[in-house]
Formats: C-alpha cells, sequence, structure tokens
C-alpha cells in the first residue's frame, strides 16, 4: 500500500536561522550530543538521558524542530528537559531540504512523504530508537513524539509509518493540506492519542486547516462530540471509547508556540501510555 500524506510544505518558517555544518556544538551542558551514520551521512540528535536508575525504566519524547532550525535552539525552544526531568529527551537535527549536483543545500527540515529522500529521517529515527533502547532503559509504553511546524507535520508521517512506537502524539501548528478538502483519514492512521497546538491567527498554517485536521483524528480516534474540560481555559478534551481522546489547545496568538504549551504536553503525555 502506498504510504503518501501530502503535508503543507510551504511557509513552513521560524525567525531562527541557521547554517548547517558536520558537528554542533551543544550550549546545554546536560546534554550530549549523539551521533550516528544512516545511507552513509552523518546524522546528530542532542540526547537528555537522566540519572540511572537500574529500578526504573524511563519515558522517551522524540522533539522535532521547525523548518531552518537547529539542536540548539529546540532545546531552547521547548527546554522539556528542564520540566520533565525523569524522562530521556531526544532533540532531534534535520538535514538541508535540498539536493543539487549531489550536495545537500538549503533549510533544514524533515521529509514528508514515504520514499522521499530515500526515507532518510524514518531510517534516522529508527537508528536513534535502536540506540537509545540499547543504552538507556526505555519504556516502550511510553515513547511520545512532538514537534513545531514542519517538525509537527512529519508527525503524521511517523503516525502513519511508525505508528505502532508511540503512544501518544503532540503536534504544534500544522495540518494536512488535504483535510479542507477530504472526509477520507489518511491511510493507515489508527487511534492514537493526541493533543494539538493551534494559534487561531496563525498566518503560516490556516487555522481552518489545522482545525480540520484535528477534526479527522477525531474521527479516526472515535472521540465524542461533546468535549470536556482540560488544562487551561484555552484547552478542550475529546474522550474516546477507544481511550485515545484528543486535546486542543486553541490559543488566540499565530504561528509560535504558547508559554505554557510544554507543561501541557507533559501533562498530556504523562495521561496517556500504552496499556
Amino acid at each position: 500500500m502506498k504510504h503518501t500524506i501530502k503535508l503543507l510544505t510551504a511557509l513552513l518558517l521560524v525567525a531562527t536561522s541557521m547554517t548547517f555544518a558536520a558537528e554542533t556544538r551543544l550550549t546545554d551542558p546536560r546534554l550530549t550530543l549523539m551521533k550516528w551514520t544512516v545511507d552513509g551521512v552523518p546524522r546528530e540528535a542532542g540526547v537528555y538521558i537522566p540519572k540511572s536508575d537500574t529500578t526504573n525504566t524511563f519515558p522517551l519524547v522524540f522533539v522535532f524542530h521547525g523548518r531552518n532550525s537547529s539542536i540548539n535552539s529546540t532545546i531552547k525552544y521547548f527546554a522539556f528537559h528542564d520540566q520533565w526531568p525523569d524522562a530521556v529527551i531526544v532533540y532531534m537535527q534535520g538535514l538541508p531540504m535540498s539536493i543539487s549536483g549531489g550536495k545537500m543545500k538549503g533549510d533544514t527540515g524533515w521529509q514528508l512523504n514515504y520514499g522521499e529522500k530515500g526515507d532518510r529521517d524514518l531510517k534516522f529515527l529508527d537508528a536513534v530508537l535502536e540506540t537509545l533502547r540499547e543504552k538507556s532503559s526505555i519504556d516502550n509504553n511510553r515513547i511520545y513524539v512532538t514537534g513545531h511546524s514542519l517538525g509537527a507535520s512529519f508527525i503524521y508521517l511517523l503516525w502513519q509509518t511508525r505508528g505502532d512506537i508511540f503512544a501518544a502524539v503532540a503536534p504544534v501548528a500544522t495540518g494536512l493540506q488535504n483535510a479542507l478538502t477530504s472526509s477520507k483519514p489518511p491511510d493507515l492512521m489508527t487511534p492514537k492519542p493526541m493533543l494539538h497546538i493551534a494559534g487561531r491567527k496563525d498566518s503560516i498554517i490556516r487555522f481552518k486547516i489545522q482545525e480540520a485536521t484535528v477534526n479527522m483524528v477525531k474521527q479516526i480516534n472515535g472521540c465524542d462530540v461533546k468535549p470536556v474540560k482540560w488544562g487551561n481555559n484555552m484547552c478542550a478534551k475529546y474522550p474516546s471509547s477507544t481511550d485515545t481522546p484528543v486535546v486542543t489547545y486553541f490559543h488566540p496568538g499565530g504561528h509560535e508556540m504558547p508559554k505554557d504549551a510544554v507543561s501541557l504536553i507533559i501533562k498530556f503525555f504523562k495521561e496517556n501510555q500504552k496499556p
């Protein structure tokens, strides 16, 4: 079956820019720069690992940055390890999105479709997960993924192709391009708890596209029509008969992430794990 998902690729910009280098110097000494070679290409991630405790297993959170961002910017932007020090946090680094003359160039980002760019980013996640399972006591029932903008768009491809890995997902400021024109959910997206954060004044990914995407996921998850209170007064939780709720956080801002977003994402992840 063809695993193709059309996602928004245009205008997924963030304020921070960078020049891609072979190696990153992390600005936070609590994290370790870990390296992999995937299909001959060097890959990096900034990894926070809690102090070892042989009696416990740790939840794992993958974080994917927006277009043309970096590990250090993502660490500063999300800083999950400040608020969830008992979890393994992985800040993934994307590659330049364009290839010309056999060389990569341009903004950093992620593949958005199955088979694109040799599935380099799906393979990257596979390699990172394999290493962390070997080196750390990962709780396989508590593996999560979040991201902003283009990084959040990649979550939907992961949902299709690696959905069995994750206990819950939390995309921020993204949407499915076909959500406004099709009532048919994307192939292979099975029910999964989701928190979606969107700005009503988002000028990059229009709010109505994000809202339509949420409605599509509610359909997949079999959610109730009537929401219940959750989190702050801008959040709504839609319970599900399959125990895969959808929570929305529709704030009055734009494409940015609200200040309380990380704490709410952590709250959501802690509430949802695999049986």
